[in-house]
């Protein structure tokens, strides 16, 4: 995911970069960070960014998958307000450093990546640093086929076309609570809202939106190729059902009733 920045903080340390962190999240969400250093999750030269605060790109996977802007991460996490023992499914893994992050708030974390070489990669780093309670599944995010209601809380990391999927909120438990940012604003999928929306009397409740982020697409059956192809195949129906109507007259010709 990415929050886009033209300008960026550049810190000396991972221990300053973590500590300006406490501007955006409270101190639980910041001990958790500090706990994961984020530079083992960056990849060969992109170390000499790891201490910038904005995202980077996974080489291979440049405008696919990123390892998270640290300011962005502080603040979806404090949206998603994590408990010990929330069950939690994030949706893009990419790196994993948000689910390494998550698995120390959080009982369980399924995370789930549509990528399945950047998955097996992030799988292996995870289980070096000895993170057993993260999950890691190769699925379609966008199209999860579970038992719905047994997610406490959901975190997506890519960019939903301009709507909430019905499937995706019955994944929540009652009370629970989605994270995601919804693209399309300014016509691009990339520009996006943060949107925190929860699941009261079985009802899609936002609770809040925070505009001017930028995450890179979902991808998938739900993602944006499938909306885009779905919005010109409807455009041009409309259209073509437009140009093909035949033209009738705006004057009527009065008509008279004809006796038996």
């Amino acid at each position: 995911m990415v929050k886009q920045e033209e300008e960026f903080d550049r810190y000396p340390s991972h221990d300053v970069l973590i500590e300006a962190m406490h501007d955006f999240a409270s101190p639980r969400i910041v001990a958790a960070m500090s706990i994961v250093p984020r530079d083992l999750f960056i990849d060969g030269r992109q170390k000499n960014a790891r201490f910038d605060d904005r995202a980077i790109f996974i080489p291979g996977y440049r405008g696919k998958s990123s390892v998270s802007q640290p300011k962005t991460v502080a603040m979806m996490t404090e949206a998603l307000d994590p408990q010990p023992k929330d069950i939690i499914l994030e949706i893009g893994t990419a790196s994993g450093w948000q689910a390494a992050i998550l698995s120390h708030l959080a009982k369980e974390v399924v995370s789930v990546e549509y990528l399945h070489k950047l998955a097996h990669k992030s799988k292996k780093r995870l289980e070096q640093l000895g993170i057993s309670n993260v999950h890691l599944v190769v699925a379609d995010g966008s199209s999860l086929f579970t038992v719905p209601g047994i997610f406490d809380k959901i975190m997506v990391t890519a960019s939903l076309p301009p709507f909430m999927h019905q499937d995706l909120f019955d994944l929540l438990k009652e009370g629970g609570r989605i994270v995601a940012p919804i693209g399309g604003v300014k016509g691009e999928p990339c520009e996006c809202d943060l949107v925190v929306l929860s699941k009261q009397d079985d009802q899609m409740i936002e609770e809040q939106r925070m505009p001017n982020f930028s995450f890179v697409p979902m991808e998938g059956f739900y993602g944006w190729k499938n909306f885009t192809r779905y919005a010109i195949a409807t455009f041009g129906e409309v259209f073509h059902d437009k140009i093909s109507r035949p033209q009738t007259s705006t004057e009527t010709q009065p008509t008279t009733e004809q006796e038996e």
